[in-house]
């Protein structure tokens, strides 16, 4: 069946499933008088009471999945805020804190490679609902995958205290809340988004409670780019950048009562992704890189994943006390990634590689979480499980692996306006004992100053692919047993200013000391492009410093908003190639400023201004397709840059209208090489939520 033909029969099932749960909705409604009636007619108060109970609305525990439910909500993104940013996928949102840097390939479906405060994704965390979600073999996630669209909130943990929450996660935890309904009403939601060069992005959403304390959520999401289809030649933008990717997802959610709740998920993902290695230089007409007739890397390379994402989640409040949380998960994942290098497209365009790669791991644990909140302290507590078995994987072999950990925080207010924590994580892996502790505290000097600052150490173990990948894929996996564990140190102090609604800012300063730092490197075939597949780890002897300032704004005048982050980043000098590498632009900054105010007598809700970034000078990284590693880039050096974006985004009713023109300046710019990025781009769409 046709992916579109497929899609609108899902759709249809959905609609169908809304209808009837909205026409049971309406009858009931209807029948409503004979059942007061009927209550009426109660006698003694012990009819009246079982009526209540019968009737009584559940109130389900909140942000079940969170890793601090009590934190502060300063540093997470909630689901109130996320249709009011102009985004494509999670990246976008994940723009919005500071620190944080997306290699962007321009290309919808490609893995961009997220950094925080100069430290790459195999030291950072993403989990959802507090289950990690980085890949047993790489130790990276897959940006694209996640639909936006069922988050309820994203909480953010940088600096001294992110190791604290996953395996390598040094550098930062990203965790994800799920959307969790509870709702005798059918609840719907469409969302649509349309682009250039056949972009589109459709999500489809339903929840009802189909018995007493009983729900059921579903949701579907197909995000497409160019063309799958042979004949069109699979192109996108530039040749062999199509994306064709589905998810779906189930959540059952059963409140037995206000203190003890069961949630089972189900999320399943399928993607086809062209990937052509971005433009080629050498082979490009000069003056040509930002048009349709430049020439790419490879025509014939592709990727398909597969992948099960299951989880069962008992929630509690001991002793029917809401101000403490514990949740026991249990969680499987299966992952299957298949590259593919063929000789299917125009011979004369072929780079003479035949390469067939399958990469099959899952993993499965438990998780118990207990969150403690009092007025003078916040306890956090965890123990976790997980088997690894690489089923196959044709460049490091199979492999099986287990860890055991244990963590805590304490925080404490006994000295106000002082708080203080410690904190300290122990992970069991690979025979080792793996320790990592820390502390911070903040301190409110006047009414809306405030001081903050913090230390730690912790550790990064190599992932599976550094310890066992080939770097030649003629020859068998050699074992790189010898390569240590990273220890990073990190500093952290900072200042934050509030004055009230119109203004609120954070400065800070880190420093991270990283021992036998693992790199990435590459050796590139300039007669053949598309064979630069011999990668490399190495290890080296003496430690790495760098240091970097992150700022943050926010501010507002009357329905005058400003909303802006700029980094500072000083890396170490690294030579590549007899060449200078910046592996990442010293100076970037991303801010907003924009009008939002409720016109047509408070109907309409709107929010219209511009978004600008500049990225300072950089060489940077390249993904290489086949490991999924991004590797240094010294041919060409690109930069500074700079966007402006104009957004419209507007709530009337109960739909979100969106119209977003990227580049209004038409700057010819790139933020990994070589992928340019777009010249001009339009997306625009709507968001509803119907039948509530």
């Amino acid at each position: 069946m046709p992916a579109r033909l497929r899609f609108l029969s899902v759709l249809l099932i959905l609609l169908l499933f809304s209808t009837a749960a909205f026409a049971q909705t309406a009858a009931e409604s209807q029948s409503s008088p004979a059942r007061d009636s009927t209550k009426a007619k109660l006698s003694s108060p012990e009819d009246t009471s079982r009526v209540k109970q019968k009737f009584l609305r559940v109130i389900p525990i909140r942000l079940i999945g969170a890793l601090d439910p009590f934190g502060d909500s300063t540093e997470a993104i909630t689901q109130s805020e996320i249709p009011w940013i102009e985004y494509r996928y999670i990246g976008d949102l994940l723009w919005t804190r500071p620190g944080m840097y997306i290699r962007d390939l321009a290309s919808p479906g490609e893995n961009n490679q997220i950094t925080i405060g100069g430290v790459d994704a195999r030291a950072i965390g993403f989990l959802v609902n507090g289950i990690s979600e980085n890949s047993p073999i790489t130790g990276t996630y897959d940006l694209s995958l996640f639909p936006v669209d069922d988050i309820e909130r994203i909480e953010f943990i940088t600096g001294p205290r992110a190791f604290l929450y996953g395996m390598n996660t040094t550098g930062g935890t990203i965790n994800v809340v799920t959307k969790s309904f509870y709702t005798n009403k059918p609840y719907s939601r469409l969302r649509y988004s349309q682009g250039v060069d056949s972009y589109a992005q459709t999500d489809a959403e339903f929840s009802q409670n189909i018995f007493n304390k009983f729900n059921f959520t579903f949701g579907l999401e197909r995000y497409a780019f160019g063309s799958n289809l042979l004949s069109q030649e699979y192109t996108g933008r530039f040749p062999n950048s199509n994306n064709d990717a589905w998810s779906f997802r189930t959540k059952l959610r059963y409140n037995l009562s206000n203190s003890f709740n069961i949630l089972f998920s189900h999320y399943y993902y399928q993607t086809w992704t062209g990937l052509n290695g971005g433009v080629d230089l050498q082979q490009t007409i000069a003056g040509s890189v930002f048009s349709d007739a430049a020439t790419v890397n490879n025509y014939d390379a592709y990727q398909k994943i597969f992948q099960h994402d299951l989880n069962l989640t008992l929630a509690a409040h001991p002793g029917d006390d809401s101000l403490q949380t514990t949740t026991l998960s249990f969680f499987y994942s299966n992952q299957l990634r298949l590259y593919r290098d063929e000789e299917n497209r125009d011979p004369s365009l072929s780079n003479h590689i035949f390469l067939q790669s399958d990469h099959q791991s899952e993993n499965y644990g438990a998780v118990l979480r207990h969150a403690w909140h009092s007025a003078i302290q916040d306890f956090t507590a965890s123990l976790e499980t997980e088997n690894i078995t690489i089923v196959r994987d044709d460049d490091i072999g199979s492999h099986r692996e287990q860890r055991l950990s244990g963590s805590a925080k304490e925080e404490m207010t006994l000295l106000n306006p002082l708080s203080f924590a410690v904190f300290g994580r122990i992970d069991r892996y690979r025979g080792n004992i793996l320790p990592s502790v820390g502390a911070d505290a903040h301190l409110s000097i006047i009414d809306g100053i405030s001081l903050f600052g913090g230390i730690s150490t912790s550790q990064r173990t190599p992932t599976l692919q550094e310890l066992y990948w080939p770097g030649d894929s003629l020859h068998s996996p050699t074992p790189r047993l010898f390569l240590k564990n990273e220890r990073h140190r990190i500093a952290e102090a900072g200042i934050s200013l509030i004055d009230g609604e119109s203004f609120n800012t954070t400065i800070s300063y880190q420093q991270r000391t990283i021992e036998n730092p693992i790199s990435v490197s590459a050796e590139y075939s300039p007669s053949a492009p598309g064979q630069e597949r011999v990668i490399h780890f190495v290890q080296s002897a003496s430690s790495q410093t760098f240091d970097g300032v992150n700022a943050a704004v926010r501010s507002s005048y009357v329905n005058f908003h400003l909303d802006a982050n700029v980094t500072y980043l000083h890396l170490a000098t690294v030579y590549y190639d007899s060449t200078t590498l910046r592996r990442l632009p010293e100076l970037y900054a991303d801010g907003s400023f924009y009008y939002r105010n409720l016109l047509s007598g408070g109907h309409l809700d709107l929010k219209i201004g511009f978004r600008a970034r500049y990225i300072s000078k950089q060489n940077g990284m390249t993904p290489n397709n086949e490991s999924e590693m991004y590797v240094p880039y010294a041919l060409a050096s690109f930069g500074p840059s700079a966007d402006v974006d104009f957004f419209l985004i507007g709530k009337l009713g109960n739909a979100y209208v969106h119209f977003i023109w990227e580049n209004l300046t038409a700057n010819q710019y790139m933020l990994t090489p070589i992928y340019p990025m777009y010249d001009r781009n339009v997306r625009f769409g709507v968001s509803w939520v119907f039948w509530n």
